[in-house]
Order: structure tokens, then sequence, then C-alpha cells
């Protein structure tokens, strides 16, 4: 399929030049314009991808991954959902994945900071060469495995978390089938 070049660029050229993503407090509201640039996780693929395990069905225990490789790095303005577990039925989905939360550390860590690249290689080319000649998917490999094993969960207020297990009995014991890990 193909569109038309004045198609494009006649929408291009409506579109605004500046648009705000809006938090539910206004605080962490993240602007987007032409200077500006947010980065976010993919949100809710069913599926996940890496070197070790290659394609497969997202699980929980990908999608907390997920969401550490997240607030571990300095670089993401806002958290969607990594992948959707798929291993939790559908209309139970949503209580097993908000057990990660229930803390203010996400919004606490993505403010406007200056990062380093973590994967693209600055160094001369014989700098890269001595050090083993790594790709691009060999080192961003090498930083998530360092990084999950680096990993300290966020401090999560007690009263928060037992808000969230209480909720999650509740509606269990209404019915629902326990999340399952």
């Amino acid at each position: 399929m193909r569109i038309d070049r004045t198609l494009v660029a006649n929408a291009l050229a409506s579109a605004p030049k500046t648009i705000t993503l809006r938090a539910r407090n206004a605080e962490h509201d993240v602007p987007v314009s032409g200077v500006g640039v947010a980065f976010a996780p993919t949100s809710c693929p069913p599926n996940v991808m890496d070197i070790q395990g290659g394609r497969r069905t997202g699980t929980l225990h990908d999608y907390c991954n997920g969401i550490k490789l997240c607030q571990s790095f300095e670089v993401t303005h806002m958290l969607g959902a990594y992948t959707e577990p798929q291993e939790i039925e559908v209309n139970l989905r949503q209580l097993g994945m908000i057990r990660v939360f229930g803390c203010s550390h996400t919004l606490e860590r993505y403010r406007e900071a200056f990062y380093a690249p973590l994967v693209s290689e600055w160094r001369n080319y014989e700098s890269w060469k001595e050090a083993g000649s790594k790709n691009a998917t060999d080192r961003a490999h090498a930083i998530w495995k360092a990084t999950l094993d680096q990993y300290v969960a966020p401090p999560r207020d007690p009263t928060i978390v037992e808000a969230i297990e209480a909720f999650v009995q509740r509606r269990t014991s209404e019915g629902r089938a326990p999340p399952s890990s």
C-alpha cells in the first residue's frame, strides 16, 4: 500500500507542534515537542524476545523484569505494561500486574536528566576491536542481564502494599481465580 506524499505532508503540517502526555498528578505531565523526547517502553505486546529465550509468550516474570529495567535506567519518562503476562487470564491480568507497583519510586526516577547512551558504541574501530568487537545486540544483552542481577527493589509503602494485597484477596474471594506467577 502506498500513501500519497501530499496526504502525508498535509497530515504532518496539521499536527500540533507540542503535546502533553497527562498524568493523574499534573506535576508528572510529560511535554513532548520538537525539542523534547519522551522515552517509554512499548506497551502490552503479548510476546517478548531476547537472545537467551528467543521470541516467546510474555509471562508475569517477563513483565516484572521489564518494570525493573525501566526503573533501573534513568532514561524512561513513563511506564507501561512491558508485556501482557499471557499465563494470567485476561479478566485477572491487571490484578496480577498491579502487585508490581505501590510506590512513588517510578515517578521520582524519571526526571529531565542527560544520559550517556547505553548500547551504542562510541569508541574508535581499533578500541572496539580490542574490546571484543561486540555488536549492539551483544552489548544490550549483557547490559540487561547485569541490570537484573544488580536490581534492588524500590522502597514501597507498607500500607499501600497491604491495601493492594487486600484488594487482590477480596477480588479473588469474590470468585476470581488468584493471579498466577
